[in-house]
């Protein structure tokens, strides 16, 4: 069930409870306005649903295949279940509030207190099951993870790897990019990017830049050279300015590091220039930092623990 669906769903609830208000708001004025309790609530419940599933429509965020990531990612059960719950009550909602327009709007039939109290009741299972549905759903976010290292075995790498996979398992849509075979050549300094927003070099940059302009999440992998970033690390950022007079994403930011140091000290330098980047946009900032060291040959990182506090990291973006 895609968003658009949703909200379009949601907008006929509003419209099909507007119709009830308009109606007895109309017969009040024209035939005097209610002496009993039931008189006024029949008058007020109707336009209080119909501004709340308004609301619901307007501020409704849903992302994209919900029901694929609910049936997929959480108890297959747990998830269909929700999906009946909320469909059983919209189909009752419907058919209480057809009964309250044929009855009292059509037919000026007198008001029963049951019906008022069941179709409140009603509404707000409806509510509540629209509102667990929302909240044990992902928001499904654009992840980029761009793994710098150059080496085959890279431990830094396969951190990227595991990060990727707990975003993807999470529901998450993950685009991986690899330095490894990706030309990447040296800023020049012209600033001509400034002016016309692309850079005048031809290679694997305008790309990767493009990924990362239009990411939610954007993930930094890189081996710690001399307690700094690697160098093509650095080439692609200052690259990457091209960036920086146009309208971004991505919020969020992290970084995974490794090195064969294992002091507390070592990823601190590369951390402050990431930070560096991150500043000059405003509107993001680094969520987390996961710092593996003592680990200098390729793959020497296998079995290590870090490796399962990257995938939960990616998992619970």
């Amino acid at each position: 069930m895609s968003d658009k669906l949703i909200r379009v769903f949601l907008f006929l609830v509003a419209l099909f409870l507007a119709v009830p208000s308009y109606l007895l708001w109309r017969n009040a004025i024209i035939d005097g306005w209610p002496e009993d309790f039931n008189g006024w609530l029949g008058l007020i419940l109707p336009p209080a649903f119909t501004i709340t599933a308004l609301l619901y429509a307007i501020f409704y965020r849903h992302a994209s295949q919900m029901d694929e990531t609910l049936q997929k990612h959480m108890d297959k059960k747990t998830g269909c279940g929700k999906v009946i719950f909320v469909t059983l009550f919209s189909i009752l909602f419907i058919l209480v509030g057809a009964e309250v327009i044929v009855s009292h709007v059509v037919k000026h039939e007198p008001v029963q207190t049951w019906e008022y109290y069941a179709y409140t009741l009603i509404f707000v299972l409806w509510v509540v099951g629209i509102t667990v549905k929302l909240k044990n759903t992902n928001i499904m976010k654009n992840v980029v993870v761009i793994s710098t290292s150059l080496r085959p075995g890279s431990n830094s790498n396969m951190l990227a790897e595991q990060f990727a996979e707990g975003a993807r398992v999470a529901g998450h849509q993950v685009e991986f990019i690899s330095l490894r075979d990706k030309e990447i050549k040296f800023c020049i300094g012209c600033l001509s990017c400034q002016k016309t927003g692309a850079c005048v070099i031809e290679d694997d940059v305008p790309a990767i830049m493009e990924s990362v302009l239009n990411a939610d999440v954007v993930c930094w992998a890189t081996p710690i050279y001399y307690y700094e970033m690697s160098g093509q690390m650095k080439t692609l950022i200052d690259r990457m300015n091209a960036m920086y007079p146009k309208d971004y994403r991505f919020r969020e930011v992290y970084l995974l590091t490794t090195a064969a140091e294992n002091e507390d000290y070592t990823s601190a330098g590369t951390e402050n220039g990431l930070m560096g980047w991150i500043e000059c946009y405003e509107k993001s900032e680094l969520k987390g930092h996961l710092f593996c060291g003592g680990v200098g040959g390729p793959k020497e990182i296998e079995g290590n623990a870090k490796l399962h506090e990257a995938y939960e990291m990616g998992k619970n973006i």
